[in-house]
């Protein structure tokens, strides 16, 4: 390249010759040829992606030689992500140049760092606590930026006391995903709660009726009861009363108070149900039924009274019974009688409440609970008791039985399924000295009684 001399020798046909000398200026006008390809990139984890000329050379050449390859973008941030174009100038090494282009890919396939924390959270008073991602996330970070954080659960109520699992999920700005997992202790208390009717201390003719609480006999007696609600766990927050016989709520002296006074006027079964809140907005029900038996003699001022001349323990309902009306002077001394009892003989009358609790064989009281509407009765004795009690069932309906035995936490201790209502089932032998509820189903209908086991 460049100048370069020559000598020109001119020859004659007979030898004779003569020179004369020129220069020759060589020059190099062809550009290189520039040859692209197009290249992915990924960014790294700060966030930035690098290409190089020699990346998206795909064979550039020249005839002289090439003397340097640039590009006119190498450095990519995250904003950088999708195609982007580059020009490749070739240099020959005359500097010659020519130009090419690539469509450089960048892409930011690095996951998001999920970091999660435990929290713990309380129950209101409305049973409910809530979170954000703020109480879960612990510094989740990514090469780029985070775009959005979300919990698959953030809201809690009573069902979900103790441990729950959340899951926090990090996405960012281009649409890569990571999740990390979390604890979130809910606390608060589930309320349990049971009834104990407490007859009135006033009463027409004498207070003993025969040892039912949950037996009134207008005419005789105490005429009301006070529905005494106990709940643990928590404190109460509020009552609610309700009653499955119309004319029971209008007989409360509130329904919105731990302890209603009940005063009946018309004969039967009231079962009442008690709904409680407590400080965590928690709820529990509790039922009791209260069995009102008519035996007022008409206006005569007499009561009725069964009365089994020949009655011996167990009272069999087959046994001679006579339907004696009698003064209210004359019941205490027929109370004293083995089977006799406030109100009918068996199928004289209309025998809603149970009889009486009598005395055995070896002179303990039976201490007798029953509960019913008529068409399906619970009866529990002796309650309390120490070792084991008794459970038989009176009802229109020839269906299994299923049993619950609860503790006051709620908690299931014993199930037993497909049992026969003729049956007397005992129950208790495994149970642990404290209060429980027993629950008793037949098809649709439910009952349940309180009871305590004493040893």
């Amino acid at each position: 390249m460049g100048s370069n001399p020559v000598t020109l020798t001119v020859t004659d046909v007979n030898g004779n010759f003569s020179t004369c000398s020129a220069a020759v200026l060589v020059q190099d006008k062809t550009p290189a040829i520039a040859i692209c390809q197009n290249v992915t990139i990924q960014l790294n984890t700060n966030g930035v992606a690098v290409v190089t000329a020699s990346m998206i050379n795909n064979g550039s050449n020249d005839a002289c030689g090439i003397a340097n390859l640039s590009a006119n973008h190498t450095t990519f941030p995250c904003d950088s992500v999708g195609n982007r174009s580059v020009t490749l100038t070739v240099t020959d090494n005359n500097g010659n140049t020519s130009q090419c282009t690539s469509i450089v890919t960048v892409q930011d396939n690095i996951l998001p760092t999920a970091r999660c924390k435990n929290a713990t959270v309380t129950l209101n008073s409305a049973g409910s606590a809530s979170i954000t991602t703020a109480d879960i996330n612990n510094g989740s970070f990514d090469n780029c930026s985070i775009q959005s954080l979300a919990l698959n659960k953030t809201t809690f109520g009573c069902a979900n006391l103790g441990s729950n699992a959340v899951i926090l999920t990090v996405r960012d700005v281009n649409g890569n995903v990571n999740t990390c997992g979390a604890t979130v202790q809910v606390i608060g208390l589930i309320p349990s709660c049971s009834i104990q009717s407490v007859p009135s201390s006033t009463y027409i003719g004498a207070s003993n009726t025969g040892g039912v609480p949950t037996n009134i006999y207008l005419g005789y007696g105490p005429q009301s009861t006070t529905l005494k609600s106990t709940m643990v766990n928590g404190t109460p927050q509020s009552y609610s009363w309700t009653s499955s016989n119309p004319n029971g709520v209008g007989r409360l002296s509130c329904t919105n108070c731990a302890a209603p006074v009940f005063t009946p006027l018309v004969q039967g079964n009231y079962t009442f149900t008690a709904t409680i809140t407590n400080n965590y907005g928690c709820i529990t029900t509790c039922s009791i039924t209260i069995c009102v038996l008519n035996i007022m003699d008409g206006t005569s001022g007499k009561v009725f009274m069964a009365h089994y001349p020949n009655g011996t323990l167990p009272c069999s309902p087959t046994s001679s019974c006579n339907t004696l009306s009698i003064s209210v002077n004359a019941i205490a001394a027929h109370m004293a009688h083995t089977c006799d009892h406030l109100g009918f003989c068996n199928g004289t009358g209309t025998q809603i409440c149970a009889p009486s609790a009598k005395t055995d064989e070896e002179g303990e009281a039976e201490r007798v609970i029953e509960c019913g509407d008529g068409e399906f009765n619970v009866r529990v004795h002796p309650n309390p008791f120490s070792n084991q009690f008794h459970l038989t069932v009176s009802s229109s309906n020839e269906d299994n039985l299923e049993i619950k035995i609860f503790d006051v936490l709620g908690q299931l201790i014993e199930s037993r399924t497909g049992v026969g209502f003729e049956t007397d089932i005992v129950l208790g032998t495994k149970l642990s000295k404290g209060v429980y509820l027993v629950e008793v189903t037949q098809g649709e209908k439910t009952q349940v009684l309180r009871i305590v086991k004493s040893e």
